[in-house]
């Protein structure tokens, strides 16, 4: 870590209906905030407009570690197709970060502003310390707080009911297509009922569970 760098005042501005994604300095150190961070998502705002937010929030994050840490990151796949309770998962060995869809779009700006920079801090701490580290231990604090202005939370705090419900994943033979089942249709297809894709009209084969 090369320890504090004096910034000149930046701010990275990106609007969609009112919404400002802005870096400021806060004592020599940037701050990672969303300028409409209500409890509730903005209904104006489309599904693509939240997840090309989310890509907006990871690029940001990326560009300030480099300022700091003076060296280039590669840049990750984003996925959307996290389900159940969890908001979002790093995956350093495939450079990939997989975001839950129906929880941003549940809770909006709050989880972009909390989970993004969250599991990008996971990436960052992974490619300067190697994976041998504690996931959130003083590396992954220390990026957060330091380099992307961030409370460390381990935990979210979003209602996951609706989410949890999806939580079994079938995939098909279309190309880049997952299918999120209820546990009931889950316990259907254990029992011999058979749901097929209405793309590619294939039958469905599980895959994993998340929640």
């Amino acid at each position: 870590m090369s320890g504090a760098i004096s910034l000149s005042m930046m701010a990275l501005c990106q609007k969609i209906r009112g919404f400002v994604l802005d870096f400021s300095p806060s004592n020599d150190q940037s701050l990672i905030q969303g300028a409409n961070s209500a409890a509730s998502p903005d209904q104006s705002l489309t599904p693509a407009q939240w997840e090309w937010q989310v890509r907006v929030c990871v690029q940001a994050c990326y560009d300030q570690a480099e300022r700091y840490f003076l060296r280039h990151f590669p840049r990750p796949e984003v996925s959307f197709k996290l389900r159940g309770g969890h908001a979002g998962v790093a995956e350093p060995g495939r450079q990939r970060l997989r975001f839950n869809r129906q929880l941003l779009l549940e809770n909006g700006q709050p989880f972009v502003d909390e989970v993004v920079p969250h599991e990008v801090a996971h990436l960052l701490a992974y490619a300067l310390f190697g994976r041998r580290i504690r996931p959130h231990g003083g590396e992954w604090q220390s990026i957060m707080r330091d380099v992307l202005g961030c409370i460390p939370k381990t935990r979210h705090g979003f209602d996951v009911k609706k989410a949890a419900r999806q939580s079994f994943i079938y995939a098909c033979q279309c190309q880049d297509r997952e299918h999120a089942l209820t546990i009931i249709r889950h316990r259907r297809m254990g029992q011999g009922q058979v749901y097929v894709c209405r793309v590619c009209r294939q039958p469905l084969r599980f895959v994993r569970q998340e929640s």
